[in-house]
């Protein structure tokens, strides 16, 4: 229970807040001051400056200059798919209050006792040691400010997934289709990422046409104005995230 101390005129001017409570206010406190997003904000504000670039062209100019764009995806195989929708899943911004005073015990704290350890996908050093802290904090920092090329190189000189969760999720998909991946990951960073304003994207980027209605965008660009192939592969995608986050 707060108590207030108050001046000859009945307003108050301090309070008196128990310890625990006080607590619980500066953690919170600690973990708004951290300005740092868990989903990629940089690479999608990258794509929308690509595509305000290259607005208002013939769409099968544009189709061109997008698979130019993203033609790295043909490199790709299915582990670094599966950094990539690790990329996008927020996982990575789970925070306890522990964790916000950076006094974390590993054989204490939720993050290793609940959040990690009861994941689907399971995740270690390049050495095959438990993450630290340290590491999975990292992580997050460079999820942010990171193109998704970037991200995967950083990603395979720290990390590594185990054995199991890559046998996981080829259980769950067993082929994987770059361009077919691709198209499901650009359609999560703009319908879904962006268009729930999951992600903060500066405005000298934004254009109305997207900006107004990313999903008939994409349908416009992407899927010859059928829309309903926009929503099927927002799902599909988000099906692919979901896997990173139970």
């Amino acid at each position: 229970m707060i108590s207030y101390i108050v001046d000859e005129n009945g307003n108050k001017t301090h309070a008196i807040v128990p310890i625990k409570q006080w607590t619980e206010i500066e953690a919170e406190m600690l973990l708004n001051q951290d300005k740092g997003s868990s989903y990629p904000e940089e690479h999608i504000s990258n794509t929308i400056h690509f595509l305000k670039e290259n607005r208002n062209i013939d769409v099968t100019l544009w189709k061109k200059k997008y698979e130019l764009y993203f033609n790295y995806y043909n490199k790709l195989d299915l582990v670094d798919f599966m950094v990539l929708y690790l990329y996008r899943s927020g996982f990575f911004g789970i925070v306890f209050d522990d964790e916000a005073y950076e006094k974390v015990d590993m054989n204490t704290s939720n993050l290793f006792l609940e959040h990690l350890s009861l994941s689907n996908i399971k995740y270690v050093t390049k050495e095959d040691k438990s993450l630290t802290w340290q590491i999975y904090k990292e992580v997050r920092d460079k999820i942010d400010s990171t193109t998704e090329q970037e991200f995967l190189l950083y990603f395979h000189s720290r990390l590594k997934f185990t054995n199991s969760s890559v046998d996981y999720f080829k259980e769950q998909y067993k082929r994987v289709h770059r361009n077919a991946e691709r198209d499901r990951l650009f359609v999560y960073d703009l319908y879904i990422l962006f268009g729930n304003k999951h992600v903060h994207v500066p405005k000298k980027y934004l254009f109305n046409e997207l900006e107004k209605t990313p999903a008939q965008y994409i349908a416009k660009y992407l899927y010859k104005e059928n829309i309903s192939q926009v929503y099927r592969a927002g799902k599909e995608a988000a099906e692919r995230v979901a896997v990173f986050n139970n």
